[in-house]
């Protein structure tokens, strides 16, 4: 199991406990009042480069999470972080300018680099959402894949700084999203069928860069149950297991579909919950969600 802390962005709660390590010009209004980075909210909530007791509050989370998890990695997130804060914060200028860095960009790659010391420091390796910009990390770092328009020409970019990739591209490893065909939630959440997850593809990347394995995300703040998880990750989750440890040649979708379904009576006793992807079983499930 690998823990992740999420920096510099996705900290609303971090900052109402502690203000003191943001910029000058956050406005700490209290907590956004569901998931996701919203209109306006995305602009203020990332911690403040240019504040020292951040890293040693940092630190000292880096060192609980050692203690509780034996993974050899550690993940930093480092997804979905607009620099527009650090762009008019005083304390950010002032450090930029002792640094000699000439804009935010190269600003949040010393951040992310500071954060991967501390990681190391603790006899760990850190982990980063990659943002298909590989100016931001160091050499040998390992990033995860998931924008869903990861392109070759990114992969070919992460091969050149010698990083090491995990494929979790959405949405053939987004477990979280509606199984069924033409169904969508939330609006932002397409639909990930159990054949978009047997469609990735690790294979295409051989020769173009370090596939380290796959990935699929599970983000429960709409999963109300753990009946309503095991329903979205089970047979997704085969899926994509298969994918990433079987040869292409001995892959077949519909020799998988009847292995999955040899499968169904069993886990159903067991569970008690039916894994049947059909519409209203779909929109049962979708009932229980809490409304945004």
């Amino acid at each position: 199991m690998i823990a992740e802390i999420d920096v510099p962005s996705h900290t609303q709660a971090l900052a109402l406990a502690y203000p003191e390590f943001f910029c000058e010009t956050a406005h700490l209004d209290g907590l956004a009042p569901c998931t996701g980075i919203q209109k306006g909210v995305k602009k203020r909530y990332l911690v403040c480069p240019a504040k020292e007791p951040m890293y040693k509050f940092y630190d000292a989370v880096i060192k609980e999470l050692v203690a509780i998890f034996p993974s050899k990695d550690i993940h930093l997130g480092g997804d979905e972080a607009p620099t527009t804060p650090w762009e008019s914060c005083p304390s950010c200028a002032k450090q930029r300018k002792e640094l000699s860095l000439t804009d935010a960009k190269q600003h949040m790659a010393y951040f992310l680099g500071r954060m991967a010391e501390l990681v190391k420091a603790n006899g760990r390796e850190p982990l980063f959402w990659y943002e298909l910009d590989d100016s931001l990390y160091r050499e040998g770092e390992t990033v995860f894949a998931w924008y869903a328009q990861c392109s070759d020409d990114a992969v070919v970019a992460a091969q050149k700084k010698n990083l090491k990739l995990v494929l979790a591209p959405s949405p053939h490893c987004y477990l979280d999203f509606p199984q069924i065909e033409g169904q969508r939630r939330y609006n932002w959440m397409p639909t990930a069928t159990l054949r978009d997850f047997y469609q990735l593809k690790p294979e295409k990347y051989e020769g173009k860069a370090e596939i380290r394995g796959t990935h699929c995300c599970l983000w429960t703040e709409r999963v109300p149950t753990l009946e309503h998880a095991l329903y979205q990750s089970f047979t997704c989750a085969m899926a994509s297991a298969e994918v990433g440890w079987s040869q292409p040649a001995r892959m077949s979708y519909d020799n998988f579909v009847q292995r999955v379904k040899a499968q169904a009576d069993a886990y159903a006793k067991r569970s008690g919950y039916s894994l049947d992807r059909t519409k209203e079983n779909q929109q049962a499930l979708n009932q229980l969600y809490p409304k945004s």
